[in-house]
């Protein structure tokens, strides 16, 4: 009996650190700190993405929780004399879970409003239909399908490649890209992303990809291995390869933007300060390197959109301008915080994810044509 009230007991502290660390970042950081300290062989990322699994995938939560639930009444646990107490705790969590998965659809729907703006038809947005969208999308993602995947190309160039042997066996897992494209059609706009220190994956270029761009993902020099330097210098390579290859996949080599992800939004800024060929730039939730401060101040002229963590205090400050923004004000702003657009998100697809993916399609979209148009 009191090995099923712990084990009860433990799966209630478990879920219900996962749900509070859904929607309150400070909670979600210091959890990940706490576990992490425990557990130093397994990555934050990781950890950051088991906690995010009950917002960006609720309904798998909840069946687990629901199993867990049953297994917990039908065991010994329900002779203990607590268990009234914490069968209570765990039908207050299946309210949080509701409220969780409430909250994701409104940051979904707050980024389709953003989306909108940026049209310049935000009159005509229809927030009934928003809201539709966005619950339709906790079931069915409409924007799977097929598409085209050319992996482990190399970059650099040869120049580099032959300058030191001994070199090139050190950043040998450093000097490929993936190209991912839509099944048909050519002349694509191209992307290039570029991910922030660990190198999570993210479901936002796969999306992306769906939405008729081309993305190119390069595996680079991160730090802390490596110097922010190094990490700059092959962004260029990877700018200089996809300026003269992507023709060759479906891309359009007049037509290039940069994203960044997290750290890789400073290195992505870097290199678009002096990349004539980049046409836009996107920050997503963008977080300070140590050696390289992210900042849209070397990039006066190129249009820049940054998208903040819903939370100022816990995540990496930006630009002191791009704090006075507000939520929702994008007519003339290139700035937006909104509630839970984390990193650690994108990496389940959700309602939450194909959201932000259809504002950087708008933005760049927007972009791309207003530079042809000039």
């Amino acid at each position: 009996m009191y090995i099923s009230e712990a084990v009860y007991f433990g799966w209630l502290i478990v879920s219900t650190a996962c749900i509070v660390g859904s929607f309150q970042p400070e909670v979600h950081v210091a959890l990940v700190k706490f576990v992490h300290g425990f557990l130093p062989k397994c990555s934050r990322y990781t950890l950051a993405r088991l906690l995010a699994c009950a917002s960006e995938k609720p309904f798998v939560f909840l069946f687990c929780k629901t199993f867990m639930t049953f297994r917990a009444y039908h065991s010994y646990a329900r002779y203990s004399r607590y268990f009234q107490q914490l069968y209570f705790l765990d039908m207050l969590g299946y309210g949080s879970l509701l409220a969780v998965i409430i909250m994701g659809l409104y940051a979904a729907h707050s980024l389709s409003i953003a989306a909108a703006k940026l049209t310049g038809k935000s009159f005509q947005f229809n927030t009934g239909a928003s809201w539709f969208l966005q619950i339709r999308r906790l079931f069915y993602n409409d924007l799977a399908g097929e598409l085209l995947h050319y992996n482990s190309i190399s970059y650099p160039p040869d120049r580099v490649l032959a300058e030191n042997n001994a070199r090139r066996l050190v950043l040998k897992h450093n000097l490929i890209l993936d190209v991912y494209a839509p099944e048909f059609g050519t002349n694509r706009p191209v992307i290039i992303w570029v991910s922030g220190t660990h190198g999570a994956p993210s479901q936002l270029p796969f999306i992306l990809a769906h939405l008729g761009f081309v993305v190119v993902i390069p595996d680079f020099c991160r730090p802390p291995k490596f110097p922010v330097e190094k990490s700059v210098e092959f962004i260029h390579y990877v700018v200089d390869w996809v300026r003269e290859n992507v023709d060759y996949y479906h891309g359009d080599s007049s037509t290039i933007g940069i994203l960044g992800e997290d750290t890789g939004a400073a290195v992505a800024a870097a290199v678009a300060a002096k990349q004539k060929c980049i046409l836009s730039f996107f920050a997503l939730c963008p977080r300070n390197d140590p050696a390289l401060p992210f900042s849209t101040e070397s990039t006066p002229e190129l249009p820049v959109y940054t998208l903040h963590p819903g939370s100022e205090s816990v995540y990496a400050d930006s630009d002191a301008k791009a704090k006075t923004q507000s939520i929702i004000n994008l007519e003339n702003d290139s700035s937006i915080y909104v509630f839970g657009s984390f990193p650690f998100y994108y990496c389940y697809e959700s309602p939450r994810s194909i959201a932000t993916a259809e504002l950087i399609q708008q933005w760049f979209t927007n972009t791309f044509k207003a530079n042809k148009c000039q």
